[in-house]
């Protein structure tokens, strides 16, 4: 029998989701999609760079002040989010938008997110990285961090 648990974030706009952890590992659903898109996806992007050591890129119109927050996966030359790996071809690519890197101490309380809860998106790292580890490595495409502070 599966061991199941749940976790409740914060999120934009003073709301609350809930999470579930089965066996230690994060059940990417819907309500973590929202959690990490909506809130907490800084949270994610550093428990990825504590575990990982991968850079954690700001994506937004603005590079001080990013809308979300991703890491760079140098095996796969691409971003990685809630979404999986791909995430900047998948949701990011066919606009225009300022990638800044930022230091775990810049990405943990940037004033117009919620609080990095780290502790609870470290069972979706899990997760996320046994999709990673499946995946072949590619020939670059983005040539390592050199799109960083530069517009796609």
């Amino acid at each position: 029998m599966p061991e199941i648990s749940n976790v409740t974030v914060s999120i934009t706009n003073n709301r609350h989701q809930m999470l579930t952890i089965e066996d230690g590992m994060g059940v990417i659903d819907r309500a973590a999609k929202i959690a990490f898109t909506e809130g907490q996806c800084h949270a994610l992007a550093i428990a990825f760079h504590d575990a990982t050591g991968w850079p954690i890129i700001g994506i937004g119109g603005d590079p001080d002040s990013p809308s979300h927050f991703v890491v760079y996966d140098p095996k796969i030359d691409d971003f990685v989010d809630i979404g999986g790996p791909k995430a900047f071809t998948r949701d990011w690519g066919e606009h225009r938008y300022m990638l800044k890197e930022f230091t775990r101490d810049e990405a943990i309380q940037p004033e117009f997110y919620q609080k990095a809860d780290i502790k609870a998106a470290i069972p979706f790292v899990k997760t996320l990285m046994e999709q990673l580890d499946s995946l072949p490595e590619v020939k670059p495409k983005l040539q390592g961090l050199q799109y960083l502070d530069k517009t796609f």
